[in-house]
């Protein structure tokens, strides 16, 4: 929104916003202010008000210099890690090439790709270009982020989307004696193989791996 001090006799003004990178854009009104649409993000801005009393317009004002609402980061990165036993996503991203930025996360997913049991999570704003929250297993997700600044908030960036580490099977059967035994399980959804420890020991022993149920 443009806004300025009426000018006598004037019925009707003319905006102006020209930047370095862009074409000048352009809104008129019949009050002091109007609004200048379609203006690219992360942009600085001279913005200047020319009258005109239906006859004869005035010359521009002297420009007033402002800045865009910034553009929402560009590159991100979603990796996922374990902390204790709980599997948490670090989301990383590039800063954004304007000042006293600060930044939005926001994350959807599926639990155990149900749709009746959605996680929707907005983080706070802040200035740091990396964020970390739990995430359960078995979920698919998507990430965006939003930046903002004095001039206002971006939309949403694209979108990365994934999926968190399986959940551990379910409804592990032993079956054997001294000689062999036979381990079997439930699938656990998105996991593409399995791998058996004994854990007899002070330390795991890897047995086997397998992208079967047994």
């Amino acid at each position: 929104m443009l806004s300025w001090g009426a000018s006598e006799g004037a019925v009707e003004y003319f905006g102006c916003a020209q930047s370095m990178h862009r074409d000048a854009l352009y809104c008129n009104s019949t009050v002091p202010s109007c609004t200048i649409e379609r203006m690219g993000c992360g942009d600085i801005y001279n913005f200047s008000v020319e009258a005109s009393n239906g006859v004869c317009n005035g010359s521009f004002s002297p420009p007033v210099q402002a800045g865009a609402v910034p553009c929402p980061p560009t590159v991100f990165d979603v990796r996922m890690q374990r902390i204790g036993n709980a599997h948490w996503a670090m989301i990383s991203w590039d800063s954004v090439n304007c000042s006293d930025v600060e930044y939005l996360m926001e994350m959807t997913g599926r639990i155990n790709n149900n749709p009746q049991t959605l996680m929707q999570v907005s983080s706070y704003w802040f200035s740091r270009t990396y964020f970390e929250l739990p995430v359960p297993c078995s979920t698919p997700y998507n990430f965006t982020l939003r930046s903002r600044n004095s001039a206002g908030a971006s939309k949403p960036s694209g979108a990365v989307a994934g999926v968190s580490v399986p959940c551990a099977p379910q409804k592990v059967k032993y079956t054997g004696d001294a000689v062999s035994a036979v381990l079997s399980w439930e699938s656990s959804l998105f996991a593409t193989r399995y791998t058996v420890y004994s854990v007899s020991g002070a330390d795991p022993v890897q047995i086997c791996n397998t992208t079967g149920l047994s």
